[in-house]
Parts: C-alpha cells; sequence; structure tokens
C-alpha cells in the first residue's frame, strides 16, 4: 500500500463515500462519514506499528461510523421436501447399507391389530 498524505486520503475517501451515498463529494455527509474512516484508518495504523491506543476511541469510531454501512443481506434458507430416496443409505439401526431404485418408498407403518385379533 502506498503511503498517502492525510489531504490525499481524505479526498479519496469524500469520494469513495459520495459515490456510496449518492450525494456530492463535498456535502456535509460525505465529508462527515469521510472524517471518521479516516479517523478510523490513522489510529488502526497507530495499533498496527506497534503504538498503545485507547480501544475505547476505536469502539466509539466503529459505533458512528455503523449507521453508515449498508445493512447485511439476510441469510435465505430454502428447504426442499421430497416424496421418497433412490440410491444408497445407512440403516439407521441395523447399519447396513441399502441400495434403493429410483420410486417411491413409504415408511413402514405398522398395523394396529384389530380387537377382534387379540391373542391371549
Amino acid at each position: 500500500m502506498t503511503k498517502h498524505r492525510p489531504a490525499d486520503r481524505f479526498k479519496e475517501l469524500c469520494a469513495e463515500v459520495a459515490e456510496k451515498q449518492g450525494c456530492a463529494a463535498t456535502d456535509e455527509i460525505a465529508l462527515h462519514i469521510a472524517t471518521l474512516r479516516l479517523a478510523r484508518e490513522n489510529l488502526t495504523a497507530r495499533l498496527i506499528a506497534g503504538a498503545t491506543i485507547n480501544p475505547d476511541h476505536l469502539l466509539r469510531l466503529d459505533e458512528a461510523i455503523k449507521p453508515y454501512l449498508p445493512a447485511a443481506k439476510p441469510t435465505q434458507v430454502e428447504i426442499h421436501i421430497v416424496e421418497g430416496v433412490q440410491g444408497r443409505y445407512e440403516c439407521l439401526h441395523c447399519h447396513r447399507e441399502n441400495i434403493l431404485d429410483p420410486g417411491r418408498y413409504e415408511p413402514l407403518v405398522k398395523e394396529k391389530p384389530d380387537a377382534g385379533d387379540a391373542r391371549s
């Protein structure tokens, strides 16, 4: 990374922010966000260089910048319920490998004995 003069870096940040915010680089909001980002970059650079910084300053800058960050995209989960199985699978009970041809397989339903079929 090339070493920037702070004024040059500030102009770059203003342009980046203006593009993301849809405003001019000289608008107050662009100047405000660029200032916060430059301050954060400078604190981070000092920390990387081995200087001791107050972590509260970094946390406060993060909180100030947070409202201007794009919202995270929500995670989408898709569930597909299928009818039956095909291929190889291991039986959960006996651990034997089973090979199934394509088709519809229903779970075995135990029939309830009729009251008249009760064995003594």
